[in-house]
């Protein structure tokens, strides 16, 4: 949302400073963003350019976009380093012509942001490496057939908008995915791309030599590694056909190398029968937690195409269950327990309320919070819960004020907090004193899945938890308190 102005003639746009002239009321949204997005993402935009108040700059206040650009420049070169302009990555969407389509939020040859980068480079004599055209250049060599392979695979449980013809593409759905992205590369994408960044630094100087500051190249090609020092998980679900015919594209990369290729299934046989051997037993758990999670992860690293040789797979999910069962029966019991449930919680957009076990809901005017009806299921101590409803926080908390939910302990206890992350990023859920609102206490996971975080609390208060930054869900709160 940063403003690009208006071109000139010649379609050079415009590096001027903001002024307190050109700041808008701030509800202010482009045309442009309004027609290529939903309404729930135009909602969340107007939210929050709000938070940026009186010191957001709309797009029609002259062109600022290219003038932030240059202050980071004009700072790098005042202090000796070298300012290198990087273009955005292409998003993967084909037109039926087998080129990349184009136009408004597609990052095309068009796209006004790739072309004021390309400007500054030029007008500011900066090293300009452009990974669009890079990658625009990659992915359509990599041709409809074997796109998906570069990008990133999507969970179950995002909402979004994809091509559907990228549905399933990794038909891996029963590993909790079940589309792919069109913007973000997976590892495989991300290292090509990765390597022509590189490239593009090591090889500067001759490039430079065309422009004025040619004094401004380090020579550091003897640092880059020629191989990476681990091998490169290109998503051991994509069959080893399919990336044989990928990186048959190329010439730069040869994804199979032995250095950074899938772990030897017969390595992971011998690591399993290491780990594998005598009894779980109530003094020796935790060990073999640590062993049998390396190994698991091992095997996880194993190409799908070769998974069926870990002919001893069966013994370590075995002694996995023994690990399993020493933790279910050493895990202390606790005396008395309080439990906050969303389910108890009546839906629909409440301000303060306060529950039948002493915790209190608070919200305001303008920040109220909302409890949807959305099931949900957990395990907190080896039990299965399930939630019908869910207190949606949206924001960053106003602890002491708005958007929290408080709750009073007699002494030390254990307090399990179910939470998620209403994006698919991973968020956090703050634990403050009511009495010192502005200091952290703990911190509780609201990740892009349902988390369980168990935080000790060692003295009696009365507390208060709400989002530590972005919207999140809560569902369940459990105290518990031990001999």
């Amino acid at each position: 949302m940063v403003p690009l102005g208006t071109p000139d003639s010649k379609g050079v746009y415009p590096v001027i400073a903001p002024s307190d002239e050109a700041k808008m009321e701030n509800t202010y949204l482009p045309q442009e963003y309004i027609d290529h997005n939903s309404q729930e993402n135009v909602t969340k935009a107007y939210n929050t350019i709000k938070t940026y108040g009186d010191t957001y700059f709309s797009y029609d206040c002259g062109g600022t976009y290219k003038w932030y650009l240059k202050q980071y420049i004009d700072f790098a070169r005042e202090h000796d380093a070298i300012p290198v302009l990087v273009t955005p990555v292409a998003r993967v969407a084909f037109n039926s012509d087998g080129t990349l389509r184009d136009g408004a939020s597609r990052h095309g040859d068009n796209f006004a942001y790739i072309q004021a980068v390309r400007q500054l480079a030029e007008e500011e004599d900066c090293l300009l490496i452009d990974n669009f055209a890079y990658t625009k250049k990659l992915v359509e060599t990599a041709t409809s057939n074997y796109a998906d392979f570069l990008v990133a695979l999507v969970s179950n449980d995002l909402t979004g908008e994809w091509s559907t013809e990228y549905d399933n593409a990794y038909k891996n759905s029963d590993a909790g995915f079940q589309k792919i992205e069109t913007t973000h590369y997976n590892k495989y994408g991300a290292y090509l791309t990765a390597a022509y960044v590189a490239d593009s630094i090591i090889s500067s100087k001759a490039e430079r030599e065309t422009h004025k500051n040619d004094s401004e190249y380090f020579t550091f090609a003897s640092h880059v590694l020629k191989k990476p020092s681990a091998y490169i998980d290109l998503s051991n679900r994509i069959s080893k056909t399919k990336v044989a015919a990928l990186e048959g594209l190329y010439t730069s990369v040869n994804a199979t190398n032995p250095d950074r290729t899938y772990p030897d299934p017969a390595a992971v046989v011998a690591k399993i029968n290491e780990v594998c051997i005598g009894t779980v037993t109530g003094e020796n758990y935790l060990q073999y937690q640590e062993k049998c999670e390396g190994a698991l992860a091992l095997y996880n690293g194993v190409n799908y195409d070769d998974r069926s040789a870990v002919t001893n797979y069966s013994t370590l999910t075995q002694y996995i269950a023994e690990v399993e069962k020493q933790i279910t029966a050493h895990r202390p019991t606790s005396t008395s327990t309080v439990v906050f449930n969303a389910s108890d919680v009546q839906t629909g957009e409440i301000t303060t309320t306060v529950t039948s076990d002493g915790f209190k809901i608070v919200g305001a005017s303008g920040k109220a919070i909302n409890v949807s009806a959305v099931s949900t299921t957990f395990e907190v101590n080896g039990e299965k819960i399930t939630t019908t409803n869910g207190i949606s926080m949206g924001g960053s908390a106003g602890l002491g004020s708005s958007r929290y939910i408080e709750f009073t302990t007699t002494g030390a206890c254990t307090v399990t907090v179910i939470a998620k992350s209403s994006g698919n990023d991973d968020r956090t859920v703050k634990l403050v004193s009511a009495a010192a609102t502005g200091t952290a206490i703990t911190m509780f996971a609201a990740n892009a899945g349902v988390s369980v975080t168990s935080q000790n609390l060692t003295e009696a208060g009365t507390y208060q938890i709400g989002s530590a930054n972005k919207g999140i869900w809560i569902y369940y709160i459990l105290i518990e308190y031990f001999d």
